[in-house]
């Protein structure tokens, strides 16, 4: 499948190599109008086209998506689980960390309730 956006991949490649849309539709034996809708993503590109349009500005444009559409990886359940087993213990340490503190500062706030005479 090709990528919705190749229109804008074409139009600035062929920008950045100072083509016009004319030049392009003569060496890819079709009129400028063609170029033209293919690059506002009114019209997809045949795989032939892309194959003759990369030619002319020089790039090998079906390379530009082929990892597009592949399939993502999914987590496998072994990785989860070590991303789970991660997090539990970083928050436990977290959580110690609180706990430590949250005594400190009870031992802080009783010895100025004994220094104030609060007890």
């Amino acid at each position: 499948m090709i990528p919705k956006d190749i229109g804008s991949i074409i139009l600035a490649l062929r920008l950045e190599k100072d083509i016009s849309q004319s030049y392009l539709a003569e060496k890819c034996n079709c009129v400028q109008s063609t170029i033209a809708r293919i690059e506002s993503g009114k019209r997809t590109p045949s795989l032939t086209m892309l194959d003759t349009i990369g030619k002319v500005l020089a790039v090998n444009l079906i390379a530009l998506f082929g990892d597009v559409h592949k399939p993502k990886p999914i987590a496998t359940t072994q990785g989860l689980v070590e991303e789970m087993q991660l997090f539990v213990v970083n928050a436990n340490r977290i959580i110690e960390q609180l706990n430590t503190r949250n005594m400190e500062l009870e031992k802080e706030v009783k010895a100025i309730k004994e220094r104030l005479g609060m007890d």
